[in-house]
């Protein structure tokens, strides 16, 4: 969104009313001995700990010198600063609630944020839409038959989208002496989110597709499928439906459909159940009921 375009979504997200960016990206500039991150940044051990495992994941490179990233870039940087965000998530395996730090980087503080084009906007869906996929199946369970849902994320998602290496310049930043360049997509840019949402929207329709029903569509059924997916942003959610055996291999399938196309899962923090939370509502279903409680 800096220098490359996303022309090739035309035909796939609504257009936004800003097209144009607010500032001119060749006019972007760092001044070395001014750059300065942000307050208790550069001495964080945790902050220490994260670059060394996106290092590990391949999801950045750091450099001990300004000249050798340059060098690999092919240009000057344009330095951001890192934000750290503490974020409250609740884990599954412990039910409880776990404190964990991200790294997101300021790009408005080094103008890249103006200089980003966003020429369109996602679509994302509403609780009511798993609701709504609830109540269809509900009206097709069979005598033996069961209503369940299921939430199961991908790790590091933002992370598997790559930067293009004439964009890499803008991924940078400084922490003491060192500089890091972000291989895949930041979390901060302007626009991680179309471009996860786009990779993300592919991925979920070809899985979605194994579970359509011919019989089921040419009987006039309300959802051709046995399975409902609803994607918001990497917050997965399947609502299911069938025997237990049935419900378990659809499972089966839909893990083995995301393996198979390189997505890492989070297993560890797996839900599965009639009642579970999904995007700060917790939703409950049965035969009979589709519930959701803000």
């Amino acid at each position: 969104g800096i220098i490359a375009s996303f022309e090739d979504l035309t035909h796939i997200w609504d257009s936004t009313e800003d097209v144009e960016p607010a500032a001119d990206h060749n006019e972007l500039f760092t001044d070395l001995h001014e750059y300065r991150n942000h307050s208790g940044v550069d001495d964080s051990p945790e902050v220490q700990n994260l670059l060394k495992e996106y290092q590990d994941k391949k999801y950045i490179k750091i450099f001990e010198s300004y000249q050798a990233a340059v060098k690999y870039v092919g240009a000057d940087l344009i330095l951001s600063k890192i934000l750290l965000i503490e974020m409250n998530k609740f884990d599954a395996a412990s039910s409880s609630v776990i404190k964990r730090l991200r790294t997101v980087l300021d790009f408005a503080s080094s103008g890249i944020t103006d200089a980003t084009e966003l020429r369109y906007k996602t679509e994302l869906p509403k609780a009511v839409d798993a609701i709504a996929d609830a109540l269809d199946l509900m009206t097709q369970c069979g005598p033996d038959e069961q209503l369940e849902l299921l939430v199961l994320d991908v790790v590091d998602a933002f992370w598997l989208i790559p930067t293009k290496m004439c964009e890499r310049r803008f991924m940078a930043t400084q922490v003491k002496n060192r500089y890091i360049i972000f291989e895949r997509t930041a979390q901060g840019s302007r626009s991680a989110s179309l471009s996860f949402c786009t990779f993300i929207g592919l991925v979920g329709r070809c899985v979605q597709s194994l579970f359509y029903l011919p019989a089921l569509d040419e009987s006039g059924a309300r959802s051709p499928f046995d399975l409902c997916m609803q994607i918001y942003i990497d917050d997965p959610l399947s609502v299911l439906k069938g025997t237990p055996y049935k419900r378990d291999l659809a499972v089966c399938v839909l893990i083995a459909a995301k393996l198979a196309l390189g997505l890492p899962l989070a297993f560890h923090k797996a839900k599965r159940g009639q009642e579970l939370p999904w995007i700060g509502v917790t939703l409950s279903i049965n035969q009979s009921r589709a519930h959701m409680d803000a």
